[in-house]
């Protein structure tokens, strides 16, 4: 696993934020903070993050937002490293990498692997992002990675499982248009453990629709 400091200003409070399959911290460098240092995690071969080290400084306040298949890696990294965090939020995303019911749905995500290529990345960089405007807007950001790099990851998140019981996450927010990780499943997954969930209109990746990560957490906050 890679980890990136996108902004590092001596800020008080600490938002981390594990990004979804296949990226790099390009797409995500646009989204300011005021208040908030911003750690980035990505590139899930492994999970070998330093967290003690990011958190050493002190913060008033640690959140977690993760996104996407970054949900499950997220969720398996803060728990095998025992860290708590005054936040997580999960967007467009569950513990489970393929899952009918929870997750994505298995026909889906094997097809994405077995027929992984520029093309059909392309295809996929469509759906995710829903519109023409939004897609022409990521495609100017998208991140530069080998395809065979991204298959083995992928085939990395397939085999993880999610924890037997419970969540670290405290709140989750879905999507309407989401075409990855269908707003269903989302939904009647934290719905199962209880978790305050909000949906949004937009697609599955919504990041240039938010102009800061205050921006995202509050979300949750909004009466919809």
């Amino acid at each position: 696993m890679k980890s990136e400091w996108l902004i590092k200003s001596d800020n008080k409070n600490l938002i981390l934020f594990f990004a979804g399959w296949g990226m790099n911290p390009r797409p995500f460098k646009h989204i300011t903070s005021d208040s908030s240092d911003v750690a980035m995690f990505f590139d899930y071969h492994n999970a070998d993050v330093d967290l003690d080290g990011i958190c050493r400084c002190s913060y008033d306040s640690i959140s977690l937002i993760a996104w996407s298949l970054g949900v499950v890696a997220a969720e398996l990294v803060c728990r095998k490293h025992q860290f708590g965090s005054d936040k997580a939020l999960a967007i467009n995303g569950t513990p489970y990498p393929a899952h009918d019911e929870f997750g994505i749905p298995t026909k889906m995500f094997d097809g994405t692997y077995d027929t992984l290529s520029e093309k059909n990345l392309k295809k996929f960089y469509r759906r995710m992002c829903g519109t023409p405007r939004n897609l022409e807007q990521f495609l100017a950001i998208a991140p530069s990675r080998e395809i065979e790099d991204i298959k083995e990851e992928l085939g990395i998140l397939r085999s993880l499982r999610p924890p037997a019981t419970g969540t670290i996450f405290t709140n989750a927010l879905v999507s309407k248009d989401d075409r990855i990780v269908p707003p269903a499943n989302q939904l009647k997954y934290w719905n199962k453990l209880s978790v305050p969930t909000t949906e949004i209109t937009g697609p599955h990746y919504l990041f240039n629709e938010h102009g800061s990560w205050e921006e995202l957490l509050n979300e949750c906050n909004e009466d919809r």
